[in-house]
């Protein structure tokens, strides 16, 4: 830092189902898990996909796959969080009070464009 001190800084990071489809009205899935890394390293996350996993289903320029699923996942311990629900939510909530709410959002299947 320019004043040599050591700061606390916190970040949020958030994806959008919208990534992990072809179209918005696609529905899709996710879940969390957790699991350890090569090193030991305890880890969770959650990942989003496609409810309907069409492998090789779409084609053509500008096209996005509806099959796979994307991941984010944190170390286990202090301050961190990992999850899905509605973005809006998670957004003012972090704006805020730099925390977010547990993200316990069960109402799926639903659209990808569905505020998540």
């Amino acid at each position: 830092s320019l004043d040599g001190d050591a700061h606390t800084v916190d970040m949020y990071l958030d994806a959008s189902a919208q990534h992990v489809v072809n179209k918005q009205m696609t529905e899709v899935v996710w879940k969390e898990w957790a699991a350890a890394d090569v090193a030991k390293t305890m880890m969770v996350g959650v990942q989003i996909g496609a409810a309907v996993q069409k492998v090789l289903g779409s084609k053509g320029d500008r096209v996005n796959i509806d099959w796979g699923y994307m991941h984010m996942a944190v170390p286990v311990g202090g301050a961190r969080a990992v999850g899905a629900g509605a973005l809006s939510r998670s957004r003012a909530a972090f704006a805020s009070g730099g925390s977010v709410p547990p993200l316990n959002d069960e109402r799926q299947p639903r659209a990808a464009g569905d505020s998540l």
